[in-house]
């Protein structure tokens, strides 16, 4: 599977199920990306292949989430859509067979607490700044990418599934503006050295949904 088969087929099947699953009023789909655990180690030069991730984190802040709420549906010609609720969500699916040498974990929601997290920006310049010199403050716009990463904490639950099949899907949120329990997942891929793992393959895309 690759990102063109991603974009053309399974856009529009997610983008059903993922109304039908929320009831939202609007839901946009945006973000597929393929990974593939080879690409960690072995460069191939193809753009849509991307190893996995093994930082502990959500994809947006809260700030990001809102400014690219409003900013998708600009986008998708509806600035003027009013809403009450927005959530954004992930649709983790596996399409190689389990073992797999880098499987999804995913943190127990309701064992993050609110004020955990730390923002992590993605900062566009032209020229990399001296790392013995950077500036205390770096500058922040909700319009650049921007996430949150987690440090180790003993009383985080985590749990993965250890055999998925490409028939399986994963579902979880990674901001909810309600803010009510289990708002954001934090999660990560790591390495198991199980014998006899197989190299993983999955396909990610994320969602934005709305409630009046």
């Amino acid at each position: 599977m690759d990102v063109k088969q991603v974009e053309e087929i399974y856009t529009p099947e997610i983008h059903k199920f993922i109304t039908d699953l929320t009831r939202a009023d609007k839901a946009i789909v945006f973000g597929p990306v393929v990974r593939r655990a080879k690409a960690a180690t072995v460069s191939s030069g193809n753009p849509d292949e991307q190893p996995p991730a093994s930082d502990v984190h959500v994809d947006f802040t809260p700030r990001r989430a809102q400014a690219l709420a409003e900013d998708l549906l600009k986008q998708n010609g509806a600035e003027e859509y009013s809403y009450k609720r927005v959530m954004f969500i992930n649709m983790w699916r596996a399409i190689s067979p389990g073992p797999q040498d880098w499987p999804l974990a995913v943190c127990n929601a309701a064992s993050v607490k609110d004020e955990e997290g730390l923002a992590n920006g993605l900062v566009y310049t032209d020229n990399l700044p001296d790392r013995n010199n950077i500036p205390a403050e770096l500058p922040h716009d909700p319009m650049y990418p921007e996430g949150t990463i987690f440090v180790y904490n003993p009383s985080h639950e985590w749990f993965y599934f250890s055999d998925m099949t490409k028939d399986e899907l994963l579902v979880f949120r990674l901001y909810d503006s309600e803010k009510e329990q289990g708002w954001r997942v934090p999660h990560c891929s790591f390495h198991n050295k199980e014998e006899g793992t197989i190299s993983r393959q999955s396909v990610e895309i994320r969602a934005v949904v709305y409630f009046k």
